[in-house]
């Protein structure tokens, strides 16, 4: 057997955190064996082509946030790679609103008595906070407080609950900041006012999207793997893990039926925490297992529908936060594009949350065409009677549920995984994390980082509490 600082790093998951941990780590020298269980790399940032459409999960576009991620994305597509700006509609009462919301379209676009009401609720909201402070207790207390009852009701908690699937008082208040953070009528009235206000934290205007989809990019990076002596291997399952006291040995693996051991040096990975729990069972208590199993995800139905007309709109992503709808929002993918082809049609993408296995995640193609349809007749922009062919795609873990016990839950499994000095666990799925694709790439780097450095993954994850 090889010494063990000759054996490979195995990263589990070929998506943007593993790819980018995988390549940081073979360019400063170190062997890589990339396991990715899909036919094909980069996760839920992956493209496929149908009817002359890119269809992705999404689509998923990528923020100009880190230079240094930004670079790496660049150094991937020999092609040009414009920024361009992102641009968000909110559907509410049949018309469409800017977002982040713009308070002169609130006025000018609702009833005036009604938009009085929200400034009114909010006012007294804040002077009741003001007078008897509240704690920031779940998803809803942090909401109201911010916005008002009114706004809230209007725009988050029935969408809300439409998305995770369970009341918004029993979501975590960390959901709202991540998400929602510094977007609040105050600074929208400061902002009408003149003043500079707060930046959105939460929202990024400009974004890069390749031509051919943004699969593309770690399609390349594989390739770039590959070249540089790495390797990366596809329809491959992690089935278990083997120690030699603190340290991980070898993973247990199964490809086309057959069953092998592979020795390595250290573990980066991106797969769900869940499922780490179960490659680590040996290692961990009743009550790890346990937490690890509580850590619960939405799944995601994507019903892309071509529309016979040449584009409905201007937006990227439309969100329906209407009680009327069923599926969340809509994503016009064309207009990601700067040749806007093919031309005389259009695809949509209609996105649905929804529980694994459940009838809608079961639905068949028919079925999913129908539901969306149906939400089509609440839509003026899209005539219905011009959609023609429709194909699914599904997310099983799609978004993590942030309720009122996954802190403590995901504390536990953080724990237990720092006693396994050589396994890091990154990226989106492998932190739990309801961030976007920079962040994931990010945490990928940094990981790496950690490994050339020699450091134990304790110290690893106490860095990782910057994503968390």
């Amino acid at each position: 057997m090889e010494p063990s600082n000759q054996l490979p790093i195995i990263v589990l998951g070929g998506g943007p955190a593993g790819l980018t941990a995988a390549l940081t780590l073979i360019r400063n020298g170190r062997k890589v064996i990339v396991l990715e269980q899909k036919p094909k790399v980069g996760g839920i940032s992956s493209s496929s082509y149908w009817e002359g459409f890119i269809v992705e999960f999404g689509p998923h576009t990528y923020h100009v946030k880190n230079d240094e991620i930004d670079q790496l994305i660049r150094d991937q597509y020999d092609g040009n790679l414009p920024t361009k700006k992102r641009i968000t509609n909110m559907l509410i009462r049949g018309k469409y609103y800017d977002y982040p919301l713009k308070f002169w379209q609130l006025i000018l676009g609702l009833n005036p008595f009604f938009s009085i009401r929200i400034v009114a609720d909010f006012v007294y909201t804040s002077i009741k906070n003001a007078l008897f402070p509240r704690p920031d207790d779940s998803f809803e207390a942090w909401g109201i407080k911010r916005f008002g009852k009114t706004l809230y009701n209007l725009c988050f908690g029935q969408y809300s609950q439409r998305v995770w699937g369970i009341a918004p008082s029993k979501l975590s208040t960390r959901l709202a900041s991540s998400k929602l953070q510094k977007l609040n009528l105050k600074d929208i009235l400061i902002k009408l006012a003149g003043g500079k206000g707060q930046e959105q934290a939460t929202y990024w205007d400009d974004f890069i999207y390749p031509e051919e989809g943004m699969g593309v990019v770690f399609e390349r990076m594989a390739e770039r793997i590959r070249e540089e002596g790495g390797e990366v291997w596809l329809d491959i399952r992690p089935l278990a893990m083997s120690f030699d006291g603190r340290k991980v040995a070898a993973v247990r693996v199964k490809r086309a039926g057959e069953e092998r051991m592979i020795p390595c040096s250290g573990v980066i990975s991106t797969i769900p925490l869940p499922l780490i729990t179960d490659l680590c069972r040996p290692l961990f208590s009743a009550e790890e297992g346990v937490a690890g199993g509580e850590l619960k995800s939405r799944s995601l139905v994507l019903a892309n529908i071509i529309i016979d007309t040449d584009r409905v709109g201007r937006a990227h992503w439309v969100y329906l936060l209407d009680p009327v709808f069923r599926f969340n929002r809509f994503c016009e993918q064309k207009n990601l594009l700067l040749d806007r082809k093919p031309e005389g049609k259009t695809m949509i993408t209609f996105e649905l949350c929804c529980e694994y296995n459940d009838p809608l995640w079961k639905a068949t193609e028919a079925e999913l065409r129908d539901l969306v349809l149906k939400d089509i007749e609440n839509i003026d922009k899209i005539d219905g009677d011009k959609a023609s062919a429709c194909i699914l795609t599904r997310v099983r873990d799609a978004y993590p549920i942030y309720d009122l016990s996954f802190e403590r839950n995901l504390g536990i499994l953080i724990t237990a995984l720092s006693k396994i000095d050589n396994l890091y666990s990154t990226g989106r799925q492998g932190l739990f994390l309801n961030t976007d694709m920079h962040d994931s790439m990010k945490s990928g780097l940094l990981a790496a980082r950690a490994v050339l450095d020699g450091r134990p993954s304790g110290e690893w994850y106490r860095e990782a509490e910057n994503f968390l």
